[in-house]
C-alpha cells in the first residue's frame, strides 16, 4: 500500500506512521500561477492499493476539497486496486437536509463528488449527521472518537462527575460516551438559536451543583454555544468543567471565546482531536489516528 496526504493533512504524517506501515507516494501537488491545482507523479501504483488522507481547516474548507477531488482523478487514472480515502473532517456536514425550498443539500453534493473522483472505500470521523453516510454507493465507514476521550478521561472521573451535552441534538453522543466512563449522570442543556451561530441557554434538565462536567459534542465552530454552556454550568453551581468535541472547527471569534474561559478559570481543559490542524494555545490535543486507520493494522 502507498499513501499520500493531501496538502491539508501533511501535519498527520508522523501520526499515521505510528500505526501502519506503508511508504509514501511520489507525487507533488502544486497550483498554477492563476491558482489552478496541478497534481504530478511518476510512480507506478497498477493494482495496488492507495491510501489518500485529506482534511479541511477552516477557511481553507473549499481549496482542500478541490484539491482532493483532482489528488483522486490523478489516482485513478493510474489504476490502482483500491483508493482509500481517509477523511478525519467531512466538510460540509453541517448542510445536511433542506430548510427553505431552494437550499442545497451540500454533504450529499460532496459525498457524490468524493465517489465520482475516485474513491472506492471512505472513512471518517464522527459525522455531525450520521445519515450522510447513506449518501455513498461506495462503503463509507465512520467511526467514533468517544473511545479516545474516555480513555484519556478514566482516570479523571470520580463519583461527583456528570456528562453534560450542550444541546439536545449532543443527548445521544452524552449517553454513549456515559457508558464509558461507568454510567455517569446525563445532563441536558436546552437552548435556543435567535440568528445563525449565536445561541442562548433557555434551560438544564439535571443536577450539576457542585459537580465536576464534561461538555460532550461532536464538534466546535464558534465557540458561542459550548462556551455559554460552560459559563451557565458555573453560574449553576458546577465544580470543574471540562470541554471536549471531535473536531475543533474554531472559526470567527472562537480562538477568543476558548482562551477566555481557559483564562477565566470557567473552564479547566478543552480537549480535541487532530482531526483538524490546531493554533489556539492551552488545548489538548488528542490523536485520533489510531481510530482512523484501525481498519489496516
Amino acid at each position: 500500500m502507498k499513501v499520500i496526504f493531501g496538502r491539508f493533512a501533511n501535519y498527520l504524517e508522523e501520526n499515521v506512521k505510528k500505526y501502519i506501515d506503508v511508504e509514501n507516494l511520489n507525487i507533488n501537488i502544486s497550483n498554477f500561477s492563476d491558482g489552478e491545482i496541478y497534481v504530478e507523479g511518476k510512480d507506478n501504483i497498477f493494482n495496488k492499493e492507495v491510501l489518500f488522507i485529506q482534511t479541511f481547516p477552516r477557511y481553507k474548507i473549499n481549496e482542500a476539497l478541490v484539491e482532493a477531488f483532482i489528488v483522486l482523478d490523478a489516482l485513478r487514472r493510474g489504476n490502482p486496486k483500491k483508493i482509500y480515502l481517509v477523511l478525519p473532517y467531512f466538510p460540509y456536514a453541517r448542510q445536511d437536509r433542506k430548510i427553505n425550498e431552494l437550499d442545497p443539500i451540500s454533504a450529499s453534493l460532496v459525498a457524490k463528488l468524493f465517489e465520482t473522483s475516485g474513491a472506492d472505500v471512505v472513512i471518517t470521523l464522527d459525522l455531525h449527521a450520521p445519515q450522510i453516510a447513506g449518501n455513498f454507493k461506495i462503503p463509507c465507514f465512520e467511526v467514533s472518537a468517544l473511545n479516545t476521550f474516555a480513555n484519556y478521561f478514566k482516570n479523571k472521573v470520580k463519583d461527583d462527575f456528570v456528562v453534560v451535552a450542550p444541546d439536545a441534538g449532543a443527548a445521544k453522543r452524552a449517553r454513549k460516551f456515559s457508558k464509558l466512563l461507568g454510567d455517569l449522570p446525563v445532563v441536558i442543556i436546552d437552548k435556543y438559536r435567535p440568528k445563525p451561530n449565536v445561541s442562548e441557554v433557555a434551560a438544564i434538565f439535571g443536577d450539576i451543583e457542585d459537580k465536576n462536567c464534561i461538555l460532550i459534542d461532536d464538534m466546535i465552530d464558534t465557540a458561542g454555544t459550548i462556551t455559554n454552556a460552560a459559563k451557565f454550568l458555573k453560574e449553576k453551581g458546577a465544580k470543574d468543567i471540562y470541554i471536549c468535541a471531535t473536531h475543533g472547527v474554531f472559526s470567527g471569534k472562537a480562538k477568543e471565546r476558548i482562551e477566555g474561559v481557559l483564562k477565566e478559570n470557567v473552564v479547566k481543559e478543552v480537549v480535541v482531536t487532530n482531526s483538524l490542524p490546531q493554533e489556539i494555545k492551552g488545548l489538548t490535543v488528542l490523536d485520533i489516528m489510531g481510530e482512523l486507520l484501525k481498519f489496516f493494522k
